[in-house]
């Protein structure tokens, strides 16, 4: 599964327990779905009654495609929607749209349970059946706040919660600030994400105004770039001199 970090979380992040009539939407459930396993530990999802949706699975209670819209609910109808390694078999030109049907079938306040394998690795590469590529600024994109202002072109649909990288238990030792750095020049150091968004339907009355305003940038000074590889490059090495060292003494060849 992973190692995890959670970069971002907020204090009311966890749904009211026990409460009675919640309904949940297992999209794209497959052979284990959620309302079996539990999404974080077994049981934690007791208080939803599911609908499992797959069109190929014959424990689902709903045949659908969750690339065919739109999805047989109603409007505001799920208190929550789970999503475990089904959205990166979105087709990419509708993954917009689906976010948008999520958004649709969900009542205001719902949480949306998302898991995703981390774009750069092998576990998303070598499934020819993933279509969707994801990273930590993906679905900022759809939530409030977001750091690139997109709401120009796709609408503010959820609040992020929380956002979780899961890295692979090889490094299960190796510090979380140096991971996050690796992980985006390395293949196969985080391996999922885990993203939980509140669903927002209430307009926005504040005026489009981006963050980032685009801008032909001048090369990164030689001198700045020498010294940020020769940290980190560094820093790597000492610690693989280390581990080298702490083997050698072990082995008693030292």
């Amino acid at each position: 599964m992973g190692e995890e970090i959670t970069e971002e979380r907020s204090p009311s992040s966890s749904n009211v327990a026990g409460a009675e009539g919640l309904r949940a939407l297992d999209l794209g459930s497959g052979h284990n779905p959620v309302e079996e396993t539990g999404w974080r530990s077994p049981g934690d999802t007791a208080q939803y009654e599911f609908v499992n949706m797959d069109l190929y699975h014959t424990e689902a209670n709903c045949k659908h495609d969750f690339n065919a819209l739109p999805y047989p609910f109603p409007n505001d109808h799920f208190d929550a929607i789970f999503a475990r390694h089904t959205l990166e078999h979105v087709r990419r030109e509708r993954l917009v749209d689906v976010i948008e049907e999520i958004n649709r079938i969900a009542k205001e306040g719902a949480m949306i349970h998302i898991r995703v394998p981390y774009s750069v690795g092998e576990s998303f590469a070598s499934d020819p059946t993933h279509y969707s590529p994801f990273c930590e600024a993906t679905f900022r994109h759809f939530c409030r706040g977001a750091e690139s202002k997109t709401e120009f072109y796709l609408p503010e649909m959820f609040e992020m919660v929380s956002l979780e990288f899961r890295f692979h238990p090889k490094f299960r030792f190796f510090p979380k600030k140096l991971l996050k750095e690796l992980m985006h020049v390395m293949n196969e150091v985080c391996v999922e994400l885990w993203v939980e968004m509140r669903v927002v339907k209430s307009s926005s009355d504040v005026p489009y105004e981006p963050k980032r305003k685009y801008s032909f940038q001048e090369p990164m000074d030689w001198r700045f770039a020498l010294l940020y590889g020769a940290l980190l490059y560094g820093g790597i090495l000492v610690v693989l001199l280390s581990l080298l060292n702490l083997i050698l003494q072990l082995a008693g060849l030292l």
